[in-house]
């Protein structure tokens, strides 16, 4: 069953080398006083049809974790 979301945007990506797509759901960040990022963000990984991958998203490493994150931000602000 395809997975219907109402993503912000689709993020290209990959997990354990599989190309696949992060939807975000909801993506508020900005920068604090100091600099720092901030905020909240949703996503989740589902493959390049748009079907969720639970089987892909188990998968996940926190490196990889921390990668789409990173990635979720920079396609965000180029949006901005």
């Amino acid at each position: 069953m395809k997975f219907t979301h109402n993503s912000i945007a689709d993020v290209q990506t990959t997990v354990g080398g599989i190309p696949c797509i992060a939807a975000v759901l909801d993506y508020d960040m900005s920068d604090d006083d100091e600099g720092t990022l901030c905020g909240r963000m949703n996503w989740v990984i589902c493959d390049r049809k748009g079907y969720k991958a639970n089987w892909l998203e188990k998968k996940l490493t926190v490196k990889e974790e921390s990668r789409i994150n990173n990635e979720v931000i920079n396609f965000m602000e180029r949006l901005a």
